[in-house]
């Protein structure tokens, strides 16, 4: 703020008492001096004054001490002053005289001139917008200013009308948030001259208006459509004119349709009345359309070797006026920008080179010439002279050249039983060739506004659309071309004075019969009333525009004669007069002034018919595009392509399939098993079909297994990787919330024409429907459109006549003024109530403002609006409305302002203090749970600290014990091993010895049985030996070792005779923890004993000792 910016100064500059300063909104004149200021406010927004600045010098801020208190006698402080920054200065006790005022209904001396110097002065500072109450003045300064960014996007949004500057974003949020509010369609009507600035100003507002439907969200569908789709439509229908270096050649109405939420639903665009014969001629310092320019200049070399294009001087619809450039135009760069466009709403790039080839040509046929067949004066038949051109638009249109050469030369006649060919003269041929071109560019023109109201086609919007919409309209300006002036400029005018009637109707008529309806004081003002001369233009049975149709009927009239009629049926009319010297036209009382038409060519021009054989000729056409153009019907022609698409297809399924039964498939690999060609092939888009080499000579080939023409013809092959593309691209497309951008079923085709083309109804004649027919339906169709929204207006003014930038030319700008009506429009809107409120909606809306229990009547609602202290010259009561000039309605909504800003105050201390107490409240309740939580965890921390400190307490005791244990068995085990090792050698070589005891015993037995045996059989055994004898088999009977009794036998050493074990046992180790022993005196006696001592080893009950306790009793 001011007071922000102000305090940050002081503070780097060592300031004192910033309080004592202000800040100072400076102009200055061309040499510096200061003319005019305005004291900011401390609450003000410096910076977004700033941005509303020009581009010159002019203005500064000026920081100094506080003169005095404000100014301002009706502001309040609490009001946002960025909102006010015109209102302030509305709101002055002193006004200065020569200050610029934003608002003309605040002039205080209004007449012409002040009107105009106000203007003046606001255009010198770089102001191109004023207000005329809710009507917005735009002077075209041929010059961009940088006032259109997307900072002035948002700063005009959510505003009203007066709150900032004046600005064509102010319209649009004003026409937004109506629709919105009121639940109602809104329109703006665009009008001016040609060139004042009209399609700009348009562009300018679908900008604001799908900038405020996408809420910050950019890159959404409809909203990108529709703005990609002004530069498609203005490169083919717009052209530079010597008023305009970017006119209009057609008119144009966008109806943007929103949902509920304000977001946008769909849209619609409708054309009228496509300048036709600017295709084929043009005056001197013109062009002809955009697009031919952008396509010479921007075209890529192989388009150009392809559909043999070359310079503009080259082609006779292009080098006729000798102009080929505009200045600051880069032709290439917008080529490129239109073929941006057109892939954006939907064009795709096969439908963009069928374009292109049209348009070529287009061209080429303007360079057909034609010759005399013969040198004979009475023979005037003609023939083609560059047979090569008509060969290359034979080519580029995909018919035959000898049908082509037929249509262009001759014309067939038919009579009773025959045919009769009929050569054309030159005139006529050239006529062909020119109505030929027209046909086609206009047939073009309209299937490109078909595509794109497609592109903005809802996806359930099939229906006419009943929700709330803002339309656009941008209307050829009214035109007036001197002694030049033709059947185009006749129809044009027509439609502004169909423009100027309906700002008429709304601005005077409607508003003053509703004052006389209310019976309030009011005193009527005059205004200039068009309604004669639209019924002189289209009055019935004897308006212009009938006895043209009614001699476009007869075949045997001329133009000449059409001129009689006028004249016989209008030369009393005050608003037509004939030219004072003889010359075929006529003078119509225009709104603008008078206008000279040209009679010539009012009759062709107004029929506009092709030559049968020539349609016969495009019909036959290969290519599916032409056809579709010179169709008469879109949804017949729809029709008829799914039909040929269907036979196609079912023939071409049909001769692969008969193909298949004749076995003249060649496969070129088997397959294994039950493997099939559908099952190795796919139709995943991994590999497609197109990405498969079906060419004949690789149909032996590895990849013939995955081909198609390896069994099947070109054609079929095609059809079939159609349908498979088809399937793909169904496979992996998800559900959009539009209709695919192609034309793709019967229903959306019918609303897209519905929408599109508005026929006149048809009578029982064949004549087919003129040109002045088809406008005025199409125009009956915009009044109603517009009659049934509240509507928004902008004049567009142009500054000079010869487009230079910057140049006021009050001459022409005066003009303009006057023909219009602006100054009777100011007039009645100073004068006049903008605000007209039924007594139920003034309650409804200012209900806040009144005591309670008020009633609807007439004097509750007096009484009210004398307590709110307004001037009573500034409002009055009617029978059921109340009407409010637009300053006691800002003092209304300044209260009602500021009674809600109190109310909300007070909400906002009961809600703060509910939101405290309630803090409060969880404050208490989550300390309590905190204290809760902390008491319990600091027990459970002391009880878990206890608890680690008695397992610690256990783990040093089962410590100190293991290493006790540890220690005795360390020094047990040292002590031990030695004995260990002693007591095993011991037994190793015990072992030892038995086994040899026992060899020895077993061979002592063996050679005593044979002795024994051999004595016994001798008899000679002696006593000795016998004893000797039954001892052994005693010892042995009695057992050395029993093992059922233990298996660790116990040695006892004896003095007698030695007997060795028979079969001794492995004595197991002493190291193991329990050892058993038969008798440890036995152990300790055989230890003692030498190897020659007798063992003798007796069986005894085991008995198990610990070897601890034995080892100690051994040691």
């Amino acid at each position: 703020t001011a007071a922000d910016i102000i305090s940050c100064i002081a503070e780097k500059l060592g300031l004192e008492a910033p309080n004592e300063l202000e800040l100072a909104e400076v102009v200055q004149n061309a040499s510096g001096e200061e003319c005019k200021e305005r004291r900011l406010g401390p609450s003000e927004y410096p910076v977004a004054l700033q941005l509303l600045w020009p581009q010159e010098d002019t203005h500064c801020f000026s920081l100094r001490k506080r003169l005095g208190p404000p100014t301002t006698s009706h502001l309040d402080p609490t009001l946002d002053a960025q909102l006010l920054r015109d209102q302030f200065l509305r709101f002055l006790c002193f006004q200065p005289r020569d200050r610029e005022y934003p608002d003309l209904c605040q002039l205080p001396d209004l007449t012409e001139r002040t009107l105009l110097e106000n203007l003046r002065a606001r255009f010198s500072r770089g102001y191109i917008y004023t207000y005329v109450g809710s009507i917005l003045i735009a002077v075209n300064p041929f010059k961009f200013y940088p006032i259109y960014n997307p900072k002035y996007v948002g700063l005009y949004q959510n505003r009203r009308l007066g709150d900032l500057p004046p600005h064509i974003f102010a319209v649009a949020d004003a026409a937004y948030h109506a629709m919105l509010r009121g639940r109602s369609s809104q329109c703006i009507v665009i009008s001016g001259e040609s060139g004042s600035g009209k399609t700009e100003s348009t562009n300018l507002l679908l900008h604001h208006l799908t900038a405020l439907s996408q809420k910050g969200s950019y890159g959404r569908g409809v909203e990108q459509t529709i703005l990609s789709a002004g530069p498609v439509l203005e490169a083919f229908g717009n052209a530079k004119t010597k008023h305009n270096n970017n006119s209009s050649r057609f008119g144009k109405f966008i109806q943007v349709n929103y949902r509920e939420n304000g977001m946008v639903h769909g849209a619609v665009v409708q054309k009228y009345l496509l300048e036709k014969s600017r295709i084929v001629s043009h005056a001197k310092n013109e062009r002809n359309y955009h697009v031919f320019y952008y396509l010479l200049a921007g075209a890529s070399d192989a388009e150009k070797r392809e559909l043999h294009l070359t310079a503009p001087e080259d082609y006779h619809y292009l080098n006729q006026s000798q102009c080929y450039k505009v200045e600051g135009t880069d032709e290439a760069f917008e080529y490129m920008r239109l073929t941006q466009s057109m892939e954006m709403v939907g064009f795709s790039a096969d439908k963009r080179k069928k374009l292109i080839r049209v348009l070529s040509a287009v061209l080429h046929l303007g360079n057909i010439e034609f010759s005399k067949k013969s040198t004979y004066h009475s023979d005037e038949a003609v023939q083609v002279k560059n047979p090569d051109v008509l060969s290359l638009i034979a080519s580029l249109l995909g018919v035959k050249e000898e049908t082509l050469n037929s249509a262009l030369t001759t014309k067939r006649a038919k009579a009773p039983g025959e045919t009769v060919v009929i050569s054309y003269k030159m005139p006529e041929a050239i006529a062909t060739r020119d109505a030929m071109a027209k046909c086609l560019y206009g047939a073009l023109f309209d299937w490109i506004v078909m595509q794109v109201n497609h592109s903005l086609l809802s996806a359930k919007d099939f229906r006419e659309h009943r929700g709330n919409s803002i339309g656009v309209l941008d209307i050829f300006g009214f035109e007036d071309f001197g002694d030049h002036n033709s059947f185009e400029q006749f129809c044009i005018n027509f439609a502004n004075e169909h423009l100027q009637n309906y700002f008429n109707q709304h601005v005077f008529k409607y508003e003053q019969e509703e004052y006389q309806k209310e019976g309030i004081q009011w005193k009527n003002i005059d205004f200039t009333d068009n309604t004669l001369c639209l019924s002189l233009i289209e009055g019935r049975p004897h308006g212009l525009l009938c006895l043209l149709n009614d001699q476009c009927n007869f075949s045997g009239a001329t133009n000449a004669m059409l001129l009689q009629k006028f004249q016989n049926q209008h030369k009393t009319n005050q608003f037509y007069e004939v030219p004072q010297k003889r010359e075929n036209a006529f003078l119509i009382k225009h709104y603008a002034g008078k206008v000279k038409y040209q009679i010539r060519d009012f009759k062709e021009k107004n029929v506009d018919l092709m030559r049968p054989d020539v349609v016969m000729v495009l019909k036959s056409s290969s290519v599916a595009l032409v056809r579709e153009l010179v169709g008469a019907d879109p949804v017949a022609v729809f029709r008829w392509a799914i039909l040929r698409a269907f036979f196609r297809s079912y023939y071409a399924f049909q001769r692969s399939s008969r193909a298949r039964t004749n076995g003249n498939i060649k496969r070129s690999l088997t397959y294994k098993g039950n493997e099939s060609p559908a099952s190795r092939q796919t139709t995943s888009p991994r590999r497609p079909l197109s990405a498969v080499n079906t060419s004949p000579g690789n149909i032996g080939s590895r990849t013939s297994m995955y081909g198609v023409e390896s069994f099947l013809g070109a054609n079929e092959a095609r059809v079939l990787e159609r349908a498979n593309q088809i399937l793909v691209k169904n496979r992996h497309t998800r559900t959009r919330s539009r209709v695919d951008k192609g034309l793709k079923n019967l229903q959306s085709v019918k609303t897209v024409v519905g929408r599109t083309q508005q026929q006149p109804h048809r009578t029982g004649r064949k004549q087919p429907p003129t040109v002045t027919a088809q406008f005025q339906v199409s125009l009956h169709h915009l009044m109603e459109a517009l009659g049934q929204a509240n509507p928004f207006f902008v004049r567009c003014i142009k500054s000079n006549a010869d487009k230079v930038p910057c140049m006021f030319d009050e001459t022409v700008i005066l003009q303009q003024l006057r023909y219009t009506g602006m100054l009777e429009t100011v007039r009645i809107r100073q004068a006049g109530y903008s605000v007209r409120l039924p007594s139920e909606e003034f309650i409804q809306r200012y209900r806040v403002l009144l005591p309670r229990g008020l009633l609807s009547s007439r004097n509750d609602i007096r009484d009210f609006l004398l307590r709110m202290n307004l001037d009573r010259n500034n409002y009055q009561m009617g029978k059921t409305k109340v009407f409010l000039r637009e300053s006691e309605k800002l003092k209304l909504d300044e209260n009602l302002h500021l009674e809600i800003l109190r109310r909300i105050i007070t909400v906002q201390r009961y809600i703060r203090v509910w939101f405290l107490r309630r803090k409060f409240l969880q404050l208490r309740s989550t300390v309590i749970r905190l204290q809760a939580y902390s008491r319990g965890h600091l027990l459970r921390r002391q009880l878990a600290q206890q608890k680690m400190q008695h397992e610690a307490a256990t783990v040093i005791q089962r410590a100190w014990r293991s290493y006790l244990n540890s220690r005795w068995f360390v020094q047990l085990r040292h002590r031990v091993v030695p004995f260990q090792g002693a007591c095993r050698g011991y037994l190793v070589r015990n072992r030892i010895k038995m086994q040899q005891r026992e060899e020895s015993v077993e061979k002592f037995r063996t050679s005593r049985s044979r002795g024994s045996d051999s004595r016994l059989s001798n008899g000679r055994l002696s006593s000795r030996e016998l004893k000797t004898q039954r001892s052994i088999d005693s010892e042995e009977n009695s057992g050395v070792n029993d093992d059922s009794e233990n298996d660790n036998p116990v040695f006892e050493g004896s003095t007698g005779t030695a007997s060795p074990p028979v079969s001794p046992v492995p004595r197991a180790p002493l190291a193991r923890e329990e050892s058993t022993f038969r008798d440890k005196t036995a152990l300790i006696h055989m230890l003692s004993t030498s190897e020659a001592s007798n063992l003798q080893i007796r069986s005894r009950e085991p008995s198990k000792m610990p070897i601890r306790k034995c080892l100690s009793e051994i040691a």
